[in-house]
């Protein structure tokens, strides 16, 4: 077994181990691989961040970038302003509510800008009928899907 080999396989004992016991945030941990592997040069600078030229990655970067962007503008506060009033309905009501507005704007926006966007909406609603993130996430998620899909554009 070559010393390369060994250095690998080291990385990832200490990989799993940081995941299983959540010492830090799994994307320091991440950035965290890649730099022991570029430093022990185990990996070359390229092949380092060939994972970032992903269009995938990309997209979803600029999204987040929209979603801060939208959030700072005041665009998502008033969009969860005109949403309080379902804080005083019932869960499925509200829900219901929720997606079927999530499904009609993803037919014309990207569903992935509009599920980022209803997280921080959904968060509250999450905090007052403390359910698990993804009870509400996840039909934000498929609803959206639903309506990207009605249309050419979504």
């Amino acid at each position: 077994m070559s010393i390369e080999i060994i250095g690998v396989f080291i990385i990832i004992a200490v990989v799993i181990i940081l995941f299983a016991f959540e010492v830090f945030p799994m994307d320091k941990i991440a950035f965290c691989i890649i730099a022991a592997l570029l430093l022990t040069g185990l990996v070359s600078p390229e092949e380092a961040v060939s994972g970032f030229s992903n269009k995938a990655v990309i997209t979803i970067l600029c999204l987040m970038i929209l979603a801060i962007g939208l959030e700072e503008n005041g665009a998502i506060s008033y969009l969860a302003k005109g949403l309080k009033v379902l804080k005083n309905w019932p869960v499925v009501l509200a829900m219901v509510a929720i997606m079927l507005i999530a499904g009609s704007i993803s037919a014309f926006v990207s569903s992935t800008a509009v599920v980022i966007v209803f997280i921080k909406i959904v968060a509250e609603l999450r905090e007052k009928y403390q359910l698990p993130p993804g009870k509400l996430l996840l039909p934000i998620s498929f609803a959206s899907i639903l309506g990207g899909s009605c249309t050419l554009m979504g």
